[in-house]
């Protein structure tokens, strides 16, 4: 069945998340709810290319700097915060900030669908300013209220976050009354108005949620709209296998661990 994409009502279903936020900061608690037993943190890759993008361990190999749970990318590849500058530091892009990648976001999905005993019943939130977003869901539809932050909330299964966060992305192409959110790739049933992932193609632009959770709350993720980096929050069993995934680059870190600059205290601050 074909679900058009537009946010759901129900705001409420999101305040235990709000609740359990340490207010806006830098640290995971103030991104991902406290009172989870683990928490990763999940780099996003940089410079991204037809084979996916670089590890930060690359980075850091290339600069002789450090890569540790807390690291800030500016300062592992030696350089300016925003942008390459020739000459200084490591020469590729930056990581995306607010979305996981195309092969980052189905290898976390595969993951978490093991940790939740309701795959078919997830909740996930859009900030409400990406550019791109339909300006009748400002008009009409409710939003979640956090510390600084607005944002949407939809109802999905897990398996359909993939093609969710691609649909997001491709808002721009199209009103809000006609952009319906992605059955899988593999499925006879997608309709030719739906956007198709080519396959094995990347860069695929997508973006994915600023939040999300199942129904039983068993664990929740976060991609802070200014984060390079995912964090997760969950059981010990989760974090562990994503911490050890071959296809995510993730760290163990604490709730209260900073991850601004203020952070890395292992890096030296580049040279601007």
């Amino acid at each position: 069945m074909r679900q058009p994409l537009v946010p759901d009502a129900r705001v409420e279903e999101a305040e235990w998340y709000t609740a359990a936020l340490a207010g806006f900061g830098g640290r995971v608690e103030c991104v991902v709810p406290r009172g989870y037993p683990a928490y990763a943190r999940i780099l996003h890759r940089a410079g991204r290319t037809s084979s996916g993008g670089v590890r930060w361990a690359e980075v850091g190999a290339a600069t002789g700097r450090t890569l540790h749970p807390l690291a800030q990318f500016a300062s592992l590849a030696g350089r300016w915060q925003y942008e390459p500058r020739v000459g200084l530091g490591w020469p590729g892009q930056n990581p995306d900030e607010g979305t996981l990648d195309l092969e980052q976001l189905r290898e976390l999905c595969r993951i978490l669908t093991v940790h939740t005993a309701t795959v078919d019943q997830c909740w996930l939130t859009v900030w409400e300013g990406w550019g791109n977003l339909p300006s009748a869901w400002r008009r009409w539809y409710p939003r979640i209220r956090q510390p600084h932050r607005a944002y949407f909330l939809f109802q999905r299964p897990l398996e359909d976050v993939v093609d969710f966060s691609i649909a997001v992305d491709s808002l721009h192409e199209a009103s809000s009354s006609s952009v319906r959110y992605l059955l899988s790739t593999s499925s006879s049933a997608a309709g030719a108005d739906a956007p198709v992932v080519p396959t094995g193609a990347l860069p695929v632009h997508l973006q994915s949620p600023s939040q999300w959770w199942p129904a039983d709350r068993s664990w929740a993720v976060a991609t802070e709209i200014d984060f390079d980096s995912t964090l997760v929050a969950g059981s010990d069993a989760l974090i562990e296998e994503i911490v050890h995934s071959p296809e995510l680059e993730a760290f163990r870190v604490e709730s209260t661990d900073d991850l601004t600059s203020a952070g890395d205290t292992v890096n030296p601050a580049p040279d601007y």
